[in-house]
């Protein structure tokens, strides 16, 4: 698995939708969102947490509030096995 260090999406016009293509998202990845965009992190299937447009640092911290359908809350490890969709 192959670590990144920034991740953003440059849309061409006709773009609606993109998913950063590997998972490897490492603790203080910066995270560039552009104006007109919304990122939006999945862990199993659902979105727990969107960052809006700007520059972003990524920690654990930001996924800390979100719950598991079991009501127990993401590790430290969650970051790396998210799925990041630009809109």
């Amino acid at each position: 698995m192959a670590f990144f260090n920034t991740i953003q999406w440059e849309n061409k016009p006709g773009d609606i939708i993109y998913k950063f293509p590997d998972k490897g998202i490492k603790e203080k990845t910066k995270l560039t969102v552009m104006e007109h965009q919304e990122a939006v992190f999945f862990l199993n299937g659902r979105a727990v947490h969107s960052y809006g447009p700007g520059k972003h640092e990524l920690t654990s911290v930001d996924l800390q509030k979100t719950k598991d359908q079991d009501g127990e809350q993401f590790s430290v490890n969650s970051l790396m096995d998210a799925d990041v969709f630009f809109i």
